[in-house]
């Protein structure tokens, strides 16, 4: 079982960062449309890559033979118990006589399982008793039967059939021992199965995981396959893309012949048949399948992978199912001597060129035109500091552990500024955002490091102004040496310096008003934390934040089309990749914006990503593949030619710039606090551990309403264990794992936060 979990591990890597298995080239197909033989897929020069192996995913899919299994001991298990990221303490994997078992600790063990169709059911289970001889069985809470068994004896228990059906979705089967000493292990179960009442008279065998997945022959070569009896199943949640191909070679195990069937299922629709193939039998037929998936491109959906029939004794046999895409990857990639990253704090999309018509901000517009703008782009955080810490490391919260504003960046996580020190790249930050200056962490590795304080007297254009400075000294001393430079920009936010001039005109007319310029930040601040009275900000509050936003990013613009100027004269903007983004976003009118830390809602984590490559490659597109902070860092890497760590998430902006339609929809994890919230296209999943989640679809512009767990239970339920994947895979990046650091704040950072809005001034003493 380790073997699969490792496996599984890596099907979440693969994920996440995009990084694929390359074919050899008598692997590689290509064909034009649906194919099957007696042979593999024939190769093609052109070569495919495995965007997802399915027998990894085992270990997260729904498994099915005469009823739900749940293989006990195993991944299979995982995820299942609450929803908690932990694994229950009153339950613990062990090994028995080469199987997986689950010794149950506590009196009481629940676990979902999901029912495809409305039928009567019973509980069987593979059973070894301890302390307890028996255990009454219930699905959502109303009692089905009683379970008895010896001690130290493996037996195979049910109960009787109910005599109502249940319902087809999501239950809950718990099993309550009747014991007789609390500190001493109760049972240890081998698997579970909700059965359906059949006539097949042979011996139950389970499909835990080691007989799933086998070494065998499918016709005249060896393969990895996934072995199913009939009737049996299992089902997994895909994202294809519009050049992904299913391809594997279906075989037959033992005396007879089966039918192999491949379906799909879309969110709210019946089963679709895709194939249906008959293997085995005389000849011992197999058939080479290649299945082109690009009119599902961009959906989500459930692949089955069915044995429909099989002799008694007999196993249906899908040999090393894949699913595989054209390569992405680019053999021709610019040569890179300057990554600049602009992060304009609290930038919501509609504020920047791109993705509305700003004509305040004219340098930034004329960078667009040479740029790729990714629109699906998602903060990890609703924390600025957790947001930025992803940014500059590659990791999401989970595992550098910067979930809320009073914490800082752990020292041994180690920075994008270290990478490339340590490589002899110039490196340098410029920030004028409190939460990362070095009270939080963010000091660490530079080869320089300033911060600009909103009580120093520094204007807005400060940070930008003196990272030219440092830009046009080393450019002039060392034009070989490659650099990456990060500017964290006040953006839009407050507080707003300027000139009576520049605020009389300011919308909406004769405002009276409590929003100031300089005491923007505090003012808002109140108002976030306002208890009682008046509903926080009018309309008319609103319209005067927002222009003064749109002045203080026109005042950015000025610095930023200067920024891009110096690197003209030095002869280096064709070699310069040049990224703007925002660590979180302002916030929609539902809320006071600029806050830190703030509830978690797609309104401040859909923020801006605008990318100019070198050479203006692939300039004037507009991309609609999920990206996150993660992908910004490991593109800075790849294109400074420095080899990322092998846990560091994403995915390069290079290749799905290239060819996003070979990217599939991966989920977007996002954490504050205990708050999770992942997005998967348009799937979205929030919760608190260890309460149920919120499932739902966003939907254009609008947030989230209705719960649709009961009704799409099978994608809530494989959404809900790809977060918890991600989070156990995140506790094994780091040995030990990062710990969550407090930050030490000092009276100047206490004076900075203060006056950008992140705490409330303390109350004066009469």
């Amino acid at each position: 079982m380790a073997a699969l979990r490792s496996m599984a591990l890596g099907w979440w890597m693969l994920a996440v960062t995009g990084c694929c298995l390359p074919l050899s080239s008598s692997e590689s197909t290509d064909s034009p449309a649906h194919s099957s033989s007696s042979s593999p897929p024939a190769p093609e020069a052109s070569g495919m890559i495995v965007s997802e192996d399915l027998l990894a995913s085992v270990a997260r899919c729904d498994v099915y033979h005469r009823g739900a299994v749940i293989d006990m001991g195993s991944s299979l298990s995982h995820g299942r118990f609450d929803y908690s990221f932990d694994q229950p303490a009153s339950v613990q994997d062990v090994q028995r006589d080469g199987a997986t078992w689950g010794r149950i600790k506590g009196g009481v063990v629940s676990l979902r399982f999901e029912q495809l169709e409305d039928e009567p059911v019973f509980v069987e289970t593979r059973i070894r008793g301890l302390d307890a001889r028996a255990a009454t069985v219930r699905i959502d809470g109303k009692a089905v039967g009683t379970l008895r068994f010896a001690r130290e004896e493996t037996q195979v228990v049910s109960t009787a059939t109910s005599s109502e059906p249940l319902s087809a979705g999501q239950h809950l089967v718990s099993f309550q021992f009747h014991r007789s000493r609390k500190d001493k292990p109760v049972v240890e179960m081998d698997w579970i199965r909700i059965g359906l009442p059949d006539q097949d008279p042979t011996t139950y065998a389970a499909p835990t995981l080691r007989d799933l997945a086998t070494d065998t022959m499918v016709g005249e070569r060896p393969y990895r396959a996934l072995a199913l009896r009939a009737p049996g199943r299992v089902r997994c949640a895909i994202a294809a893309t519009d050049t992904m191909r299913l391809q594997a070679m279906l075989g037959y195990a033992g005396a007879g012949e089966g039918e192999a069937r491949i379906e799909i299922v879309e969110p709210g629709k019946p089963s679709v048949l895709l194939h249906a193939a008959k293997v085995g039998g005389e000849g011992h037929r197999t058939e080479g399948l290649d299945i082109p998936l690009e009119g599902l491109a961009g959906r989500i959906v459930a692949l089955d992978l069915v044995a429909a029939s099989t002799a008694p004794g007999g196993k249906v046999l899908f040999g090393e199912p894949m699913l595989r895409i054209r390569d992405p990857r680019i053999a021709d990639r610019p040569d890179t001597k300057v990554v600049v990253l602009v992060v304009f704090t609290g930038a919501n999309r509609t504020h920047l060129p791109g993705y509305a018509t700003v004509e305040t901000m004219p340098a930034l517009s004329s960078v667009v035109e040479e740029s790729v703008v990714f629109h699906q782009h998602r903060a990890p955080s609703t924390v600025a500091a957790g947001s930025m810490a992803s940014l500059l490391t590659g990791y999401s919260p989970a595992v550098h552990k910067v979930t809320d504003s009073a914490t800082r960046m752990p020292d041994r996580v180690s920075m994008l500024s270290a990478m490339g020190r340590d490589r002899r790249v110039a490196t340098a930050m410029f920030t004028a955002n409190p939460s990362t200056f070095e009270a939080f962490g963010f000091n660490q590795g530079w080869s320089h490091y300033r911060d600009f304080s909103p009580v120093s007297g520094a204007s807005r254009a400060t940070p930008l102004r003196e990272a030219m400075a440092w830009l046009d000294n080393l450019l002039k001393k060392d034009k070989d040496r490659k650099i990456f430079l990060v500017v964290h920009a006040r953006g839009g936010h407050p507080p707003w310096v300027g000139s009576d001039d520049d605020f009389k005109d300011l919308p909406p007319k004769e405002y009276v008003g409590p929003l100031t310029g300089r005491r923007g930040g505090q003012v808002l601040a109140k108002e976030r934390n306002r208890r009682y009275g008046r509903a926080p900000m009018t309309a008319e509050d609103r319209v005067r934040v927002d222009a003064f936003v749109r002045l203080a990013l026109r005042a950015e613009d000025a610095q930023l089309g200067q920024l891009v100027e110096l690197l003209r004269q030095h002869r280096v903007w064709s070699s310069t990749l040049f990224m703007v983004t925002s660590d979180i976003a302002m916030g929609g009118d539902g809320r006071v914006p600029f806050g830190d830390g703030e509830p978690m809602g797609e309104d401040v984590l859909e923020i801006p990503l605008i990318v100019r490559f070198p050479g203006h490659r692939f300039g004037g597109s507009a991309v609609h593949v999920p990206t996150t902070a993660m992908d910004v860092a490991r593109t800075t890497l790849q294109s400074l030619g420095l080899e990322p760590p092998e846990a560091m998430e994403g995915r390069d902006l290079f290749e799905i710039a290239a060819h996003p339609g070979r990217f599939a929809q991966a989920p977007q994890f996002s954490m504050t606090g205990a708050v999770y919230s992942t997005r998967w296209g348009n799937w979205l999943l929030t919760g608190v551990p260890p309460r149920a989640p919120k499932f739902c679809e966003v939907q254009p512009g609008l947030e989230c309403t209705e719960d649709m767990a009961a009704r799409e239970s099978f994608f809530a339920s494989w959404m809900w264990r790809l977060t918890f994947d991600h989070r156990q895979a995140s506790e094994r990046v780091f040995t030990p794992s990062a710990i969550r650091e407090p930050a030490t704040l000092d009276p100047d950072t206490v004076a900075a936060l203060t006056v950008w809005g992140s705490l409330e001034p303390e109350p004066t003493k009469r």
